[in-house]
């Protein structure tokens, strides 16, 4: 695991022999497609981690985990669209979005921005879902497009290029939520994401 994360070797003991072990027990955790395993040969150990070193999710496989992958979605959105009609789905998906958006743009200060609010639920309504996954740099840029507007020209995909973190006032303290990685990180950590 050192080597997996730093990309710096060990010495390995002399003796090191015997079978293959798995990194993961994949009983109880999301593990890599059997197709994916690579074998460890200085470790003996077959590395079946779902993901690199810059983005592997850990998983557990607990009791909510299974039921929440034993659910068939497009049964049950079937089973709405019988009963609502697909018109009031999409409406009702729109209006949920869209107020989704609005408080998205006011945690970030930028409540006033009523045009790019809407077309940023607009690309959220008619893109989630869609499209080849992974999402490509040039998918990625026509999405960023979509939201930023036609008067906003975006050469190519735009990655920040600055710290940013998810936080609040409170009282006269800032609380911070979150800490996004480090801007000169995110396109190793995209292309960690495309490996996962």
């Amino acid at each position: 695991m050192y080597e997996w994360l730093t990309g710096k070797e060990l010495v390995v003991p002399n003796n090191l022999n015997g079978n293959y072990i798995d990194a993961l027990d994949s009983k109880k955790v999301v593990t890599a497609d059997k197709d994916k395993i690579v074998k460890n040969s200085r470790w003996r150990v077959n590395d079946n981690l779902a993901g690199s070193p810059y983005f592997c999710p850990t998983i557990i496989k607990t009791p909510s985990f299974g039921r929440a992958v034993s659910l068939d979605i497009a049964y049950l959105i079937n089973q709405l669209n019988n009963e609502f009609g697909e018109d009031l789905l999409a409406r009702s998906a729109v209006y949920l979005t869209l107020g989704e958006s609005r408080a998205s743009f006011q945690i970030e200060g930028e409540g006033w921005e009523t045009s790019r609010i809407q077309r940023f639920a607009e690309v959220i309504a008619h893109h989630t879902g869609q499209g080849d996954l992974p999402i490509s740099p040039k998918r990625l840029s026509e999405l960023q497009q979509a939201i930023w507007g036609d008067k906003t020209v975006l050469s190519d995909f735009c990655l920040r290029q600055s710290p940013a973190f998810i936080g609040q006032s409170f009282l006269s303290d800032e609380v911070v939520h979150y800490i996004a990685p480090p801007f000169f990180r995110l396109p190793e950590r995209l292309n960690g994401l495309q490996d996962f």
